[in-house]
């Protein structure tokens, strides 16, 4: 069972969309280091409109849902 902890209203309800964008530079046959090198490159921002049951002061301390928000960036490499 959820234990209270971090949310006020005793609910560890959380919504939030991701969006990412990705570009794989050496993704074509005709690529000059294809099919040894295989790298993706990405961008990711997560926003939150609802962190553990509330969108405002969800743990009592003042914290928001927005404060969680977060961006990554990221580079994968296959060989």
């Amino acid at each position: 069972m959820f234990s209270g902890g971090g949310s006020v209203n005793d609910k560890p309800d959380t919504n939030a969309f991701i969006l990412e964008a990705d570009w794989v530079p050496f993704g074509k046959e005709d690529s000059q280091w294809a099919p040894l090198a295989n790298l993706k490159l990405g961008v990711q921002y997560t926003a939150y409109t609802q962190f553990n049951g509330g969108t405002s002061n969800y743990d009592g301390a003042g914290s928001n849902a927005s404060g969680n928000n977060a961006l990554l960036m990221f580079a994968w490499f296959m060989f």
